[in-house]
């Protein structure tokens, strides 16, 4: 493969989920790049009318940053035959129609991810309650369910125990669990196949429990539609909807509104940040499941230091147990302090997305709901892309993760609006300073 093209790729890895890159980017096959021509293989038109529209700007910009010079983009389609070829040799193989399945396989829960597992707190008490009722009781009790919350509080673990709960009380209970993304990647999946049945007796006729995992990011009208039908045709059957999301149905961005309504039919749960105690008590169950010993002191300072994110403090709990010789060398306050403080500060330059939109309107003068709004004048979009290009350098998001708080923009839009600022504050002494001073701002 052409290097520059093989960098190109590389790039873009970095700055995508791994399934939207496995799915629309590694199928690509290159047929030639000569001057600033870059020539592409794809299977289908359906599977290059998608791309052009949600990729190819974010290909085009990426090819140009590594030739250092203009590129367009062509396309070639390949017959069957050779496609085929080249699927088995290195991209993801495409099942021929009749060879999709209808019956999803039964879904094996990671044994760890349980409700007795799940430390139960004041901030997530109401939603581990529910989903208890729901594992016990699907299609009758709070449907659907939707839970929300911050990244690291628990809600991926909630789904796999409700399901795995549902299947140890019914074995005859289909449990279907999958993200958003999974979602959409089906339905265009089936597209292609031309076989739209299929992934309707899939989602429909062949689960009893569907499991949505981060349902904000269920984009595009089409991919809706199908959705919107999909819900419709599980309630009306009495079965069991769940999903998780991190913000509650009237937050989220780009969403139909008859969608929005089906989330809010049901029950409502948020998960917070977990209090002192819950944190203390997490470590210690943690703890107890790597055979770790933990003394009150240690868990207490780890969980002063950590104060929003579950996963933090198992990263801590992990970094210790190495420490710690696998759990056989005594752990002390001291040692925490000099084996965690590396982490602890570089999880400490993480500032939320949100205050930083709030500093950066303030010192533009303008709302918040300014930066995240539609609007595309030019004194709006100039603070909207100081606080995205401030947002990737503090926040450590990925450019989807970045457009999302951003009303949902494309991630190409949020490339191109840091681009911007980059290109700018090295001519534009004014637009230097006021950057220099929101990050000195971070750094404190």
């Amino acid at each position: 493969m052409n290097e520059r093209f093989t960098e190109v790729l590389n790039r873009i890895r970095k700055d995508l989920r791994a399934v939207d890159y496995r799915t629309w980017f590694k199928p690509l096959q290159l047929a030639s790049w000569e001057g600033g021509t870059l020539v592409l293989q794809v299977r289908d038109g359906d599977f290059q009318s998608w791309f052009c529209d949600h990729y190819e700007r974010l290909l085009r910009e990426t090819a140009e940053q590594v030739s250092g010079q203009p590129v367009t983009v062509e396309y070639r389609l390949l017959d069957p035959e050779l496609f085929d070829y080249v699927a088995r040799v290195g991209a993801p193989a495409v099942r021929a129609p009749s060879e999709a399945p209808v019956v999803p396989a039964p879904i094996v829960f990671p044994s760890e991810f349980t409700f007795e597992s799940f430390v139960v707190g004041p901030s997530n008490h109401m939603a581990y309650a529910a989903g208890r009722a729901v594992s016990e009781r699907p299609g009758k009790a709070y449907n659907p369910f939707f839970i929300y919350g911050g990244t690291g509080l628990g809600k991926t673990h909630l789904l796999y125990a409700i399901g795995k709960t549902a299947q140890q009380l019914n074995p005859r209970c289909r449990v279907l669990y999958v993200t958003s993304e999974t979602y959409t990647n089906d339905m265009f999946t089936y597209l292609r196949l031309k076989n739209m049945e299929q992934f309707r007796a899939k989602y429909r006729d062949a689960c009893d429990i569907l499991l949505v995992d981060d349902v904000q990011f269920l984009r595009g009208p089409e991919t809706q539609t199908q959705f919107f039908h999909t819900f419709n045709a599980l309630h009306r059957d009495g079965k069991q909807i769940v999903f998780t999301s991190d913000r509650p149905p009237s937050e989220i961005p780009n969403i139909e509104e008859r969608l929005r309504s089906r989330f809010e039919w049901g029950l409502i749960a948020d998960i917070n940040p977990p209090e002192l105690e819950t944190r203390v008590n997490i470590l210690r169950t943690k703890a107890d499941s790597m055979s770790m010993p933990i003394a009150d002191e240690v868990a207490l300072y780890i969980a002063e230091q950590v104060r929003d994110n579950v996963r933090e403090l198992e990263s801590c709990l992990k970094i210790l147990h190495l420490a710690s010789n696998g759990g056989r060398m005594a752990l002390s306050v001291r040692l925490a302090q000099e084996k965690l403080k590396v982490y602890l500060r570089n999880q400490s330059r993480k500032i939320p997305v949100e205050q930083i939109q709030k500093a950066v309107a303030a010192r533009f003068g303008i709302t918040v709901d300014d930066l995240t709004s539609a609007c595309r004048k030019k004194t709006m979009a100039r603070p909207r892309h100081v606080a995205m290009y401030l947002a990737r350098k503090f926040s450590q998001l990925s450019f989807p993760e970045i457009g999302d708080k951003f009303g949902g923009r494309d991630h190409t839009s949020v490339m191109s609006g840091i681009r911007n600022v980059e290109k700018h504050i090295r001519v534009d002494t004014s637009l230097q300073q006021v950057v220099e001073d929101l990050e000195q701002r971070f750094k404190r």
